[in-house]
């Protein structure tokens, strides 16, 4: 039978992998208890009512209606329970509401001690600004001597810098130097504590190390400058500043224009402390950044850990796309794919990763079968300038096939063969087109033509023999090249269809019943395949078998994907009626598989 080639997969990120356990199981619905003699049973029975049809919306990804039920049942129960508050905490985040995150999140943590998850919370109040707090869950983290402690002292320092500890910072900076390997930017971070107490002679020492390592990182070099001329070496400052400028390609690294911005403010001690602090705050998201890498952190937790710190990160940084692509990962890898689109589709056409972004709603469109939103995702990835646009274009043709949409797919697949005439994709793509566009006599020729170049090549050998079968052609020679696909391809499901197609519409019924049912069980629950069984059957005469493989098409409706699997599932359906109308006895065996009988 004809198939399509190309197969449409997009691989995702770092947290697609992940397992989770962070839903709960099912739960038997408690209607709201309007009346009983207990009042607190009352309101413990209607608060479980609310969080339950809250969890059931979230799972449903309607988070509007999630947040109105969780809310409402986690007031009923105060703080009886922390239970139920992950997924009015996720939604509170993804709001970008993180104080009131953090306020949810206590409960969380009063029942929950793991690393991950007071790790998770140590980074929210980072998030929402609360330093203070977080200095102290850094140092209960600290001290439980977790593997990744490194990591602990960076971000406890960087809290500390933040609620004004500065000497504690300090201290914790020289450890983290002991223990990771990207010294330069500990470096820049202990030059920007000395710079913060006024000590800039120190300061400039600690810069000059960091900048030893590594030149064009953390504006070191810059933070070193202004150092030296804070500490009275304007004469040792000037000249660092100046052989910056000289470097025009690092100048434009650093985005300041020396003559304009930076050299008239020398001669103001003021103005030279202000353009130091300006640039040794942008330095500091080195050591209290939210780095996508501390979502490897909570590997062993749940998804839902991963979904709140990337939530918490697009909360604080609206537009990192990098965040944003990998929670629309998470969501998908909990099978929400309608959440993981929404989120997806935040990549705005200027940032960096909108072209990966749209090439996965694409993705996951066509997952929903809903193939015309997979095209116009598609095109934008590929008019986004995505890398590899001569992939995502056949990628495009497929949607396009897949839809029916032929005549758009000619003249697409028309313009990219004067781009790539020497691709065989493409050219049997076209191929394929022609066909279902009626132009069969040159769609033929083309394959016969990749047939010379690669005797070889299976799909077109299938191509032609499935052709030569619906045409109604010579069938020996339609048996002749897909013998030849199959002896290059034995257990090919498809190869095997194609061959049962040719007994069938050549009158062998036995033959084609018997190599049908084989491609059936290579295959599955291929929906035009099963149609093809269920005919043949039906010309066995084994009527109840038949009916049984029409009813499982027919049930496959709201599954058809492609323009092709929507016709034979209606066909099915037509197929049924006829056969339910003719022998009532059928409609037993329709109705055991669930088919609802007019």
């Amino acid at each position: 039978m004809l198939r399509h080639i190309i197969v449409f997969l997009v691989g995702i990120s770092l947290l697609t992998s992940c397992t989770q356990s962070g839903f709960r199981g099912t739960h038997r619905y408690l209607a709201p208890a309007h009346v009983h003699p207990d009042g607190k049973f009352r309101k413990r029975s209607n608060a479980y009512y609310y969080l339950l049809r809250g969890q059931l919306a979230f799972r449903k990804e309607n988070f509007d209606e999630a947040r109105i039920y969780l809310a409402k049942g986690l007031e009923l129960l105060a703080s009886q329970s922390s239970v139920f508050n992950w997924e009015l905490f996720i939604l509170t985040v993804l709001d970008g509401d993180l104080k009131a995150a953090v306020r949810i999140f206590e409960r969380i943590v009063s029942d929950d001690q793991s690393p991950e998850t007071l790790f998770l919370y140590a980074r929210l109040l980072d998030g929402a600004g609360l330093y203070e707090k977080s200095v102290g869950v850094y140092s209960k983290l600290v001290v439980q001597g977790d593997k990744v402690f490194p990591v602990y002292y960076d971000r406890l320092a960087y809290a500390a810098y933040k609620a004004g500890e500065y000497q504690r910072a300090i201290e914790l900076g020289k450890r983290v130097i002991n223990a990771i390997k990207d010294k330069s930017s500990i470096y820049c971070y202990l030059g920007n504590l000395y710079g913060a107490q006024g000590d800039y002679k120190k300061a400039a020492q600690m810069y000059r190390k960091g900048y030893s390592k590594d030149l064009s990182v953390f504006n070191q070099d810059l933070l070193y400058g202004f150092a030296l001329i804070l500490s009275g070496q304007r004469e040792k400052g000037e000249k660092v500043l100046r052989t910056i400028a000289a470097s025009s390609e690092r100048a434009k690294a650093l985005g300041v224009n020396f003559d304009a911005e930076i050299f008239p403010a020398l001669d103001n001690l003021e103005m030279t402390k202000d353009l130091y602090l300006r640039f040794a705050e942008r330095s500091q998201s080195v050591g209290g950044g939210f780095a996508i890498t501390d979502a490897l952190l909570l590997r062993t937790a749940t998804v839902m850990h991963s979904i709140a710190y990337l939530g918490i990160i697009v909360a604080v940084q609206p537009d990192r796309s990098d965040a944003i692509y990998y929670l629309s990962s998470a969501f998908a890898s909990l099978g929400m794919r309608k959440a993981a689109i929404r989120t997806a589709m935040r990549i705005g056409r200027l940032q960096s990763l909108f072209a990966e972004s749209r090439v996965f709603v694409a993705y996951l469109y066509k997952k929903l079968g809903k193939l015309n939103k997979a095209e116009n995702a598609l095109k934008e990835a590929i008019e986004g300038g995505a890398k590899d646009s001569f992939s995502l274009s056949l990628m495009l043709l497929d949607l396009l096939i897949d839809q029916g949409k032929y005549s758009e797919a000619k003249h697409t697949a028309a313009k990219l063969l004067k781009e790539h005439p020497n691709s065989r994709k493409l050219e049997f793509l076209y191929g394929s087109i022609l066909y279902e566009l009626g132009e069969k006599s040159q769609s033929l020729n083309i394959m016969r033509k990749l047939l010379e170049d690669n005797p070889n090549d299976g799909d077109v050998l299938n191509f032609i023999a499935y052709s030569i079968a619906q045409g109604g052609g010579d069938y020996s020679s339609a048996l002749e090249y897909i013998g030849r696909a199959l002896k290059l391809e034995p257990d090919n499901g498809y190869y095997i269809d194609t061959e049962g197609w040719i007994y069938f519409k050549s009158g062998d019924i036995g033959r084609a019943v018997v190599t049908l049912e084989r491609a059936v069980n290579l295959t599955g629950d291929d929906i035009v395949i099963m149609e093809h069984y269920a005919e043949a059957l039906l010309a066995s005469g084994d009527l109840e078998e038949a009916t049984a493989y029409f009813v499982r098409v027919a049930l496959k409706e709201r599954e058809a994907e492609t323009q092709e699997e929507k016709e034979v599932t209606a066909k099915a359906k037509d197929e049924l009626k006829r056969l339910l109308r003719k022998h009532m006895r059928l409609s037993s065996i329709a109705k055991s598989y669930g088919y609802a009988v007019e």
